[in-house]
């Protein structure tokens, strides 16, 4: 029995020294998908309102296109936080069949929306101190749509 005693007094404290060695990397694993998972959730607003602009612009006339699509873009990106509207840049371009990026019709005029974000800049989650965690620099969406046919 004495015996049995002096060899559990040997192993106290070791489930202290294991915790403290597991908890930081656990942490940081936990810091780093919440951080993916934020710049993900970014991604997916700048794409929604480069694709909510360019649909804004269907049926309006080219003439205001490209006003109606940056301004709905701009309008989903500021409903959606302040850091979105302060620093996100929106541009819309109209173009034709000839240069490629529109349909197979001759006479179809596409709009496209493009938004870039910095991230890097603005980001959701500050980096961790001393961990490099790879996140994208900028947030870019694109999205065509044929505003006549």
């Amino acid at each position: 029995m004495q015996r049995l005693r002096q060899r559990l007094r040997g192993e106290r404290g070791s489930v202290a020294v294991e915790f403290a060695l597991i908890v930081p990397v656990f942490l940081v694993l936990v810091y780093g998908g919440l951080s993916f998972g934020m710049a993900m959730s970014a991604k997916s607003i700048v794409t929604e309102a480069a694709a909510d602009g360019a649909r804004a612009a269907i049926g309006v006339g080219t003439s205001a296109a490209i006003t109606v699509a940056e301004s709905e873009a701009t309008q989903v990106l500021n409903n959606e936080g302040t850091a979105y509207k302060t620093y996100g840049s929106v541009n819309a371009t109209l173009s034709t069949a000839g240069d490629g990026t529109c349909g197979p019709s001759l006479t179809a005029q596409c709009i496209t929306v493009t938004i870039n974000y910095p991230y890097s800049s603005h980001p959701a989650l500050p980096n961790l101190p001393g961990f490099g965690l790879i996140l994208p620099s900028t947030l870019n969406a694109t999205y065509t749509v044929e505003v006549t046919p």
